[in-house]
């Protein structure tokens, strides 16, 4: 509705307003790959669970029916770890002596003792089924793995023991461990990043900086599509950076090829290379729609709207809490929440909400957002050279000098000519909208930053500005967002996306961002986060 409230009299007024797609997801049984509740919204620009009606009519993830959207290949996972674990079905042989097991112990009791071929028949199919999901799990979730083991085959309950699995939960991480042994002889890229060879110099231990998945992502390193090799992705890359540099591009071709090329790209990522070499290579990632595209590849789960929709949802209750924070702090927070008093853009609220968020938490959310006020009179400055010809002649109306490229009415008539324009111009450096020289050097030196910039001409603390900005490792990679918080929105994608850390000053923010907002790996929350979040339950 263009960020405006209107009132509907009838529901024909929201025709062609929305756009119902269902995308057909094969799967080999519903029972034994069940969807979990993040992975259900499997097409970007789906709503979350949570509806919102505050949503941007034109938030970057929303597309229209024609768009053409690959969902997964046989070389992805389209599921998370789901939230019940089922057991699969094992061999013949091990699933005959269960089945008599199961009815030894429901008439006497007696617990089954496997033999060793069945042990590791089961210990076999429960790592096939783990793959699926990830193949590095943690210790929980193979402690959900044999918890399920135990319940649906009652005959395997281990007495004398601890929920009476501990004995096979040793051997189930034995047998993971032996497993990527084969999968890493089998060349699975997810095992071979961590191998000697492709190890970092001075880092040539198995435990030294192993790359697994961290922040709950379901395709961390995919493999190759079927008949590709890395020479045929390269030549994709190079036909996909051609596509990009067209004037008129096909978006529709731009989005197949970043499907096509994902596992490659994914893998150069984990090389980890310089941000300003990797937007060389793939700058057709460093875009808002792609970002969300690359973060639905990697979590299964919608970006924006999720994020978007969340945080609308939670922020009633949220200011409740804000408001009741005391101290210093506290007095931070009325300050900023002041900035809502009439006015009714989202935005403006969305801003607010995450600037008290960071407070709440006792982390400096200005150590990451900056902002710049840009002179009303200094949109487009010129550094001129030395004058090159002396003015020898005292006329005044000669030796006037021009205010802008210091040169006097004479020394411009001598540069009429165009070729000498386009010379003396070229050798001007112009410097547009906030790039001082202050600015860039901060910039540069910055790992991560989000800059804004406000003009004279808008009125101070009314959320408007003229230009939201992204900034990694000194490289402006995006520009021209729509607001702070869809600037955070896009640097969350793109820490996923080029696989880089949190922020040390915003741990506590990020893990918002991640197990509450986007509920990813939620199970396991810090004790500041897991305060605000019984906070949120009441």
């Amino acid at each position: 509705m263009n960020d405006q409230f209107m009132n509907l009299v009838s529901t024909s007024e929201l025709e062609d307003k929305a756009t119902v797609k269902v995308v057909y997801m094969p799967s080999e049984t519903t029972s034994s790959n069940p969807l979990t509740r993040d992975a259900r919204p499997t097409v970007p620009g789906t709503p979350s669970s949570v509806s919102s009606a505050s949503h941007d009519a034109n938030d970057s993830d929303s597309y229209s029916s024609s768009d053409t959207i690959i969902v997964s290949s046989p070389e992805t996972r389209c599921s998370s770890w789901p939230d019940l674990f089922v057991i699969p079905r094992f061999s013949y042989c091990a699933e005959m002596m269960l089945q008599t097991g199961n009815n030894e112990f429901n008439a006497r009791g007696t617990s089954l003792s496997p033999t060793r071929k069945v042990r590791s028949d089961i210990l076999e199919g429960l790592a096939e089924e783990i793959i699926k999901y990830t193949v590095y799990p943690k210790d929980d979730q193979l402690e959900e793995v044999v918890k399920a083991l135990v319940q649906s085959h009652p005959c395997l309950l281990e007495k004398g023991t601890r929920g009476g699995y501990c004995g096979w939960k040793h051997y189930l991480k034995i047998k993971m461990m032996n497993f990527r042994s084969k999968l890493s002889r089998a060349g699975h890229p997810e095992v071979t990043v961590n191998s000697l060879k492709n190890k970092q110099i001075g880092q040539e231990k198995p435990a030294a900086n192993v790359k697994k998945p961290r922040k709950a992502e379901v395709n961390f390193c995919p493999s190759m599509p079927s008949g590709e090799t890395r020479e045929s992705m390269e030549a994709k890359r190079v036909a996909l950076l051609t596509e990009v540099k067209k004037k008129k591009k096909d978006e529709a071709e731009i989005k197949k090829m970043m499907q096509h090329t994902f596992s490659i790209r994914r893998q150069e990522v984990l090389q980890e290379p310089a941000i300003a070499e990797f937007l060389d290579r793939w700058p057709a990632l460093f875009d808002v729609c792609e970002i969300n595209f690359e973060f639905m590849r990697l979590t299964t789960v919608p970006l924006t709207s999720k994020f978007l929709g969340e945080l609308d949802r939670h922020s009633g209750k949220l200011i409740e809490i804000f408001n009741a924070k005391g101290g210093a702090a506290g007095r931070k927070i009325s300050a900023i929440m002041g900035q809502m008093n009439n006015n009714e853009d989202i935005n403006v609220r969305r801003d607010c909400v995450m600037s008290c968020l960071s407070i709440y938490l006792n982390e400096d959310l200005d150590t990451l957002v900056k902002e710049y006020v840009e002179p009303e009179d200094e949109i487009v400055r010129v550094l001129a050279p030395t004058c090159p010809f002396s003015a020898r002649n005292n006329n005044p109306r000669l030796n006037n000098k021009d205010a802008c490229s210091g040169l006097s009415a004479y020394e411009l008539k001598r540069l009429e000519n165009i070729a000498q324009k386009e010379a003396f111009l070229s050798s001007l450096k112009i410097w547009q909208d906030i790039e001082s020289r202050e600015a860039e050097e901060e910039m540069a030196g910055k790992t991560m930053g989000i800059y804004k910039v406000q003009s004279e001409d808008h009125g101070q603390g009314d959320g408007r500005f003229t230009d939201v900005c992204v900034v990694l490792e000194g490289v402006e990679v995006l520009h021209n967002l729509q607001s702070v918080t869809h600037a955070f929105v896009m640097l969350y994608g793109l820490i996923y996306a080029l696989n880089l850390s949190y922020p040390k000053s915003l741990k506590c923010t990020f893990e918002v961002y991640q197990k509450i907002l986007m509920d990813l790996d939620s199970t396991k929350l810090s004790p500041k986060v897991q305060t605000l979040k019984l906070k949120l339950l009441r």
